[in-house]
């Protein structure tokens, strides 16, 4: 029961600064799905010059400072992690229309979607593993006004509408594991 409370009001929350640092976390991970490499140049990005990105990003705030060139090939300049991380939610996404990639572009609507899913997913699911260890020790009502309490007032909510930051796998890892 824990599960589908927290990730409806995760879901529902307003995800925020998706379309910063982890914008094209998604798009990495789709083209690790699809063409097995991190580079980007299959999926055109509207508005960006593939000549005009810096080898390495000074991460200056610019339009394209997630992305860098590097000899002709387009990555995420930001560790791939979180991309590693969401494969197989990606894939899953993928079976069920929602995708980074429509028509073979990028469609930032999809990175953004993509992203609410797996964060909302991954902390609901560290919401009843932390229900799961209370559990061990604690009544289950206790247990249960732990785990809430920990979803909701930590964290565990603004990690899952910030979309999927480097941070957000790490935090499922580090509690989980």
């Amino acid at each position: 029961m824990l599960f589908p409370i927290t990730f409806l009001v995760f879901i529902s929350a307003r995800v925020q600064n998706a379309t910063s640092d982890s914008q094209y976390t998604i798009l990495t991970a789709e083209s690790l799905l699809l063409n097995h490499t991190t580079a980007l140049n299959a999926f055109p990005i509207r508005g960006l010059e593939p000549g005009t990105l810096a080898a390495r990003s000074n991460f200056d705030g610019g339009r394209f400072y997630q992305l860098e060139n590097i000899d002709g090939r387009i990555t995420y300049a930001f560790p791939n992690g979180g991309a590693l991380f969401s494969l197989p939610m990606v894939a899953l996404l993928n079976t069920m229309g929602i995708s980074a990639v429509d028509h073979g572009r990028y469609y930032l609507v999809g990175e953004v979607e993509s992203q609410r899913i797996i964060a909302s997913c991954l902390m609901a699911v560290l919401s009843c593993v932390l229900f799961a260890t209370a559990a061990l020790q604690l009544p289950v009502n206790y247990s249960a006004f732990l785990a809430l309490a920990a979803s909701f007032g930590t964290q565990i909510l603004s990690t899952a509408v910030l979309g999927l930051w480097g941070g957000t796998p790490g935090r499922f890892s580090l509690t989980a594991g």
